[in-house]
């Protein structure tokens, strides 16, 4: 009998995979809505701009710009946020997280810490990710 090697993962959890796709649609719905207010925005300037005085039309006008910065964001952290968990995540069976590798090129006690508390750092940036998604939702 050949003995299973327990640091060697089948795969993502089934909840798991669930949370990322309501994370994603969440962020995804947020761009959308971001959009659709900043076009809408953009469109009631247009159309009623020259009946606002001056102060309405420059609490609308800094409404499409927070919109639309806030699309812009939703859109940057579905990039960044992607890519960064593909770098902390993509740890295949065939390669897996050596702490011996990584503490042999850390020259500082910092990236020495580092190396030796990946599991930790990786629960960590999860976290990081939902507060921030969740603060960007409540924007």
């Amino acid at each position: 009998m050949v003995p299973q090697n327990p640091t060697i993962s089948a795969g993502p959890s089934p909840q798991s995979s669930v949370v990322r796709v309501l994370l994603l649609a969440t962020v995804i719905l947020s761009l959308l809505f971001s959009a659709v207010f900043g076009t809408i925005g953009i469109f009631v300037l247009k159309r009623i701009g020259s009946q606002m005085t001056d102060l309405q039309q420059m609490v609308v006008t800094f409404h499409i710009f927070i919109q639309i910065l806030f699309a812009l964001f939703c859109f940057l952290g579905i990039a960044s946020g992607a890519f960064c968990l593909y770098l902390l995540f993509n740890n295949t069976s065939s390669q897996p997280w050596d702490t011996d590798k990584c503490l042999m090129v850390a020259f500082d006690n910092f990236t020495r810490q580092l190396c030796m508390k990946a599991a930790v750092l990786k629960g960590l940036s999860i976290a990081m990710f939902v507060v921030m998604w969740l603060v960007e939702m409540g924007a």
